[in-house]
């Protein structure tokens, strides 16, 4: 029987500006995997909702207010051996309206790109490059899916 495991919720948000353009973020020496492109987000704290978090998160490493949350492009699990946590994670649409940003210390650069140019970056891991192709491919294929605004219920069962 596998020892018992902690859970966390990761949310990472695939942030597009009023040009089309979608934002990376290098990681910070100070981070594991310094120097690899990754996306603004972070771990959900206790009493969060969903888009409470990753609007926090989007604030602190950016200091942009999303304009629109929008659906899940994916979701995914790893284990985080050395905290003994699985991590379920969550990548989510996000729309702001201006490409102006404060960037915090977690990140050393930014830039923004086209979809069509991702694919020359190294990303922190091979899912974050699996999210932006299926968001080039809603955005051919169904963009009116990514106006939708993400709904969760935060109610608290008892």
């Amino acid at each position: 029987m596998p020892e018992s495991m902690l859970f966390m919720v990761g949310l990472k948000a695939l942030i597009v500006n009023p040009k089309g353009e979608v934002l990376l973020v290098r990681r910070s020496d100070a981070n594991t995997q310094s120097n690899a492109w990754d996306i603004p987000g972070g771990r959900m704290e206790v009493g969060e909702s969903l888009t409470d978090a990753l609007t926090r998160e989007i604030q602190e490493e950016t200091g942009m207010h999303p304009s629109h949350i929008g659906p899940v492009v994916s979701i995914s699990t790893f284990e985080a051996k050395k905290l003994k946590t699985q991590i379920v994670r969550l990548i989510f649409y996000v729309r702001v309206d201006t490409d102006s940003i404060s960037l915090s210390d977690e990140h050393k650069e930014y830039i923004w790109r086209t979809m069509d140019e991702i694919d020359a970056y190294q990303f922190m891991d091979e899912h974050l490059k699996e999210s932006f192709l299926k968001l080039r491919d809603m955005q051919k294929n169904n963009p009116s899916v990514l106006e939708q605004r993400f709904i969760f219920s935060d109610e608290v069962w008892s």
